[in-house]
């Protein structure tokens, strides 16, 4: 009993030092570290506009990815329904909704190290839960809202789901592995590899495969019923633009291409197998276990992808905060008819400005095609940005301007009047 309440100690501290570690390298310096681009704007507008306008059986448009004829690529709406909550709890503030993806990944590890615990024992559950809770990527992905961030959980309970149905078949493992690969697929288009390869180990452990086909498929359904019922509202949209888009693919193979991040939910996966091996070499020789563990740790630490003074990704002066200094700028500007745009990465439709305007400062802005009769247009582009020559649509469509700097947005960084 007493050697039992030793381990159990350890193990409690052990995990307290671990995930008190996992907090301080995601929450150090969080506001400033936080990425607000784009697609986190957009994703916010999306589920916000199905709040106050009207709920959608679509989810989020992909503004990067468009078939040759010009038809827009859909998420599946899941991603957008599971904001909506968050987006009612913190009143639209796009902090505190980046505080809960930096959470959702820590207690993915959580639920990660009790089921490896489960399945192989705590060495190689310590292990493994290391090399996943510090893996650059993995800290990366805490500091901004997005879709795929559901993906490593979904290969966690895939794997736990996959374990208990070959160590003892039953419907209901089936069953969740299929509403498990129904919502990757939700989440994105490039799960369906995954969801092929979950269906072929479904049926390779399963003892009836017609029933586990069957279970597997209806149940991969439930979490795509609203683009299924979309499609059949609309002449099957969605899989005649993916359709489109896959052949546009074929024709032209440089307009697409495969990321890690297509594949996040592996990720727990390649931290048990690492965490295997690594357990392997600590019964061997434990210094170099901890060397090995160490060298891990520091590369990951100080990766590129961690940034411990500003986002990652985005130019240091646009923070969270100055963003929304940016769109309360506007605000006290006082326009009545106006557009924003910025000049920063392909989103010069601003959408990291109107998502704060509309939604905290209830100042909307004019559409995205109406540039062209935009009176006053809101610039937040570099200090030194010459608007004469520029050749950015959105700044050239309303033709020549009376050109105001409002303010300064860091070093860099300058919000301009542009005025007819």
């Amino acid at each position: 009993m007493k050697d039992f309440s030793k381990i159990l100690s350890k193990e409690v501290l052990i995990l307290l030092l671990i995930f008190v570690t996992a907090f301080f390298v995601r929450f150090y310096n969080f506001s400033n570290r936080v990425t607000f681009g784009p697609e986190q704007a957009i994703s916010l507008e999306t589920s916000a506009n199905m709040i106050k306008d009207k709920f959608s059986l679509l989810g989020i448009e992909n503004v990067q990815r468009t078939t040759s004829q010009g038809l827009k690529i859909f998420s599946g709406a899941l991603f957008s329904y599971s904001l909506i909550p968050l987006l009612l709890i913190f009143n639209y503030q796009a902090l505190p909704i980046s505080v809960y993806f930096a959470v959702l990944n820590i207690v993915t590890g959580l639920v990660f190290y009790f089921l490896i615990k489960r399945i192989f024992g705590i060495k190689i559950a310590i292990f493994s839960l290391i090399l996943f809770l510090f893996s650059s990527y993995m800290i990366y992905h805490s500091l901004f809202i997005w879709i795929l961030n559901y993906l490593p959980l979904i290969g966690v309970l895939s794997l736990f789901f996959l374990y208990q149905e070959k160590k003892k078949f039953s419907f209901r493992s089936v069953f969740w592995l299929g509403l498990l690969s129904g919502i990757g697929v939700s989440l994105e288009y490039l799960f369906l590899p995954t969801y092929f390869l979950m269906l072929f180990l479904v049926l390779y452990f399963s003892k009836k495969r017609l029933v586990s086909f069957i279970v597997f498929f209806f149940s991969s359904l439930i979490p795509n019923l609203p683009t299924i019922i979309f499609d059949a509202r609309h002449s099957f949209y969605n899989i005649h633009v993916l359709w489109l888009y896959f052949l546009d693919v074929l024709r032209y193979p440089g307009i697409s291409g495969v990321s890690y991040y297509d594949f996040l939910q592996f990720w727990p996966v390649f931290a048990v197998l690492a965490g295997i091996l690594i357990t392997k070499v600590w019964n061997k020789n434990k210094l170099l276990a901890v060397a090995l563990t160490a060298i891990y740790l520091f590369i990951n630490i100080s990766s590129r992808l961690i940034n411990w003074k500003g986002p990652t990704g985005m130019p240091k002066d646009l923070t969270i905060s100055n963003i929304y200094l940016v769109a309360s700028v506007i605000k006290k500007d006082n326009p009545i008819k106006f557009n924003v745009a910025v000049i920063n990465d392909f989103d010069t439709r601003g959408h990291i400005l109107r998502y704060p305007l509309e939604f905290k400062y209830n100042s909307v802005p004019d559409g995205v095609e109406n540039y062209p009769q935009a009176g006053i247009l809101y610039v937040l582009a570099r200090k030194d940005y010459n608007f004469d020559e520029s050749n950015v649509w959105e700044i050239k469509a309303g033709g020549r301007y009376k050109i105001t700097k409002l303010a300064d947005v860091g070093q860099e960084y300058s919000v301009f009047r542009l005025e007819k």
